[in-house]
């Protein structure tokens, strides 16, 4: 017996195979896709704006709860099963939901999909995908690469792709920057907020900014200075005019990219005044002679304003003449003038002066010199000068300032118009809901005129209560953007008023007599009208 037990542990002790070397390498190999699918979802979710944490913990604890059940399950068949099933489910919901999402020629796993594949596979060529028509800086079609490389013919797609989603969402400007070794960040403004896309991989994204800077006419030799040109670019018929600006720096190529909205080319009625501020902007400025300030903060609408106040003379009938440091658009039958810098501002105006125009806009008043000839001026011309400031009383102190004599300063300002930007509300999600009695006291809004107001939706579900994105503005809860106009009309009780060294309380008070509704009132009668949200114009009217 004791010779028995003596066996029976030798035997115990001998080395044994306990994993099939076979069985290893299937599980190894069955780890490559989970690892795979999970980095291509994390791109993905980028791209398509999916829920991308939630779809991350999905692929991963699914993999993870497949790999478990495989492991321990003792059929081994029964848990590659379970593991193959568990995974092929998550992708297949990912995959439905992503496809609803985006456009056909963006699906993956359907039919043209793999159609696709296998032609790529039998010609391992790049074929063009030429989404929209490119034009260069002397408004040339941009040469397709037919017979070129394999990478000029990517590097063009690539931009295609780039533009492309660039009009479709609706981007004012794009900004291309090294965010590492690897990738260039793309960061787009969407209806004034900042909305990060899908990274650039270098060398690509570099060969990209290159591609671009050729067709806008830069010397691509040139990569430290700052070298500015244009592109247009044509979709669905409808061509829109980009501004590029490029420069080097010890990290890589930048880009900033600057599409001319219609903005810059529409009319006063179009800029979306009220009626009421509309007849009152127009009974100031239709005046033959005086002088009408324009103001906003940086990047709210002041040019568009400016060019808009302008076409709203005849052309025709007026000589209409511009003092700019960079004219943004060309105004039909407007003759637009430029000046270097701020100290050559005076001289171009005294020039435009001697050529006897008869209304005169100027982007801005740089110096003392150069406003105390508007207003010497504004005695027989009808002159419009912008200012940058968050409100009409702001936007009068700069201008007082600036001419240094507050009585001088005043006695042809017939006006002070100003304006904030803010977002619209998308017409097919929004959501309308009660507003707070308090809120309508505090606001100094009638309540039997405010029956609903309007708000992004909290969230979009289906019945089976699975998130829906909104075709129309993707998402965001808003659509474009329109303005909120203030408007200071000056007569003699306040130019005598202000004359005197008046304060600021002091003016707002008699504008307020004169029945003026300041800019943040304004606002709010946009609310009332269901075009934006009281959450906007709280936040673009809040001082900082």
């Amino acid at each position: 017996m004791t010779e028995n037990l003596l066996m029976t542990l030798v035997a115990a002790a001998n080395p044994g195979f306990y994993i099939m070397p076979v069985k290893l390498v299937v599980f190894c190999l069955l780890l490559v896709p989970w690892l795979w699918a999970c980095g291509w979802a994390d791109r993905d979710t980028r791209i398509t704006r999916m829920p991308r944490e939630i779809w991350l913990t999905v692929a991963v604890g699914a993999g993870v709860a497949g790999l478990l059940v495989w492991l321990l399950v003792p059929i081994y068949l029964i848990g590659l099963g379970i593991y193959v099933v568990l995974l092929s489910t998550v992708a297949s919901v990912y995959v439905m939901q992503r496809n609803a999402k985006v456009v056909p020629g963006a699906r993956v796993l359907t039919s043209e999909w793999f159609a696709t594949i296998l032609e790529r596979k039998r010609d391992r060529s790049v074929n063009l995908d030429a989404k929209l028509k490119l034009y260069d800086s002397q408004k040339q079609p941009a040469v397709l690469p037919v017979d070129g490389t394999v990478e000029e013919k990517t590097i063009f797609n690539r931009t295609q792709d780039l533009l492309y989603d660039v009009m479709w969402r609706r981007a004012s400007e794009v900004d291309l920057s090294p965010a590492s070794a690897e990738e260039l960040q793309v960061r787009y403004v969407i209806d004034g907020m900042v909305v990060p896309s899908d990274p650039l991989e270098r060398p690509l994204g570099d060969q990209l900014i290159d591609y671009l800077k050729e067709l806008a006419g830069m010397d691509l030799e040139d990569r430290r200075r700052p070298q500015s040109g244009k592109i247009a670019v044509d979709l669905a018929g409808q061509q829109v005019d980009i501004d590029l600006v490029a420069a080097g720096s010890t990290s890589g190529p930048r880009m900033q990219m600057k599409v001319l909205q219609e903005a810059v080319r529409t009319r006063l009625a179009e800029l979306g005044m009220l009626d009421d501020v509309l007849q009152a902007v127009r009974k100031v400025t239709g005046q033959p002679k005086g002088l009408v300030l324009a103001a906003s903060k940086p990047r709210n609408g002041l040019t568009s304003t400016l060019y808009s106040l302008m076409r709203d003379h005849d052309a025709y009938t007026q000589h209409l003449m511009t003092v700019e440091a960079a004219p943004e658009a060309d105004m039909e039958n407007i003759t637009q003038n430029t000046y270097a810098n701020d100290a050559d501002e005076d001289r171009v105006v005294a020039g435009v002066l001697r050529r006897d125009p008869d209304v005169l806009m100027v982007d801005r008043a740089a110096t003392t010199e150069a406003a105390r000839r508007l207003v010497e001026a504004a005695g027989s011309v009808k002159v419009i000068v912008g200012v940058s400031a968050r409100d009409s009383f702001y936007a009068l102190a700069t201008w007082v300032k600036t001419v240094g004599d507050p009585a001088a300063a005043v006695r042809p300002l017939t006006g002070v118009l100003s304006q904030v930007l803010m977002r619209k509300l998308c017409p097919d999600c929004r959501e309308a809901y009660q507003p707070n009695a308090d809120l309508l006291r505090k606001a100094n809004l009638p309540a039997d005129r405010a029956a609903k107001f309007y708000r992004p939706p909290k969230e979009l579900t289906d019945e089976k209560g699975r998130p829906i994105i909104c075709p129309t503005c993707q998402g965001s809860g808003y659509f474009g953007r329109t303005a909120a106009f203030e408007l200071l009309v000056l007569d003699d009780e306040l130019r005598k008023l202000i004359a005197s060294g008046a304060g600021l309380t002091q003016i707002k008070a008699a504008a307020r007599k004169n029945g003026m509704l300041y800019l943040q009132e304004q606002a709010l009668r946009l609310v009332m009208e269901g075009i934006t949200s009281v959450e906007e114009v709280i936040r673009v009217t809040r001082t900082k």
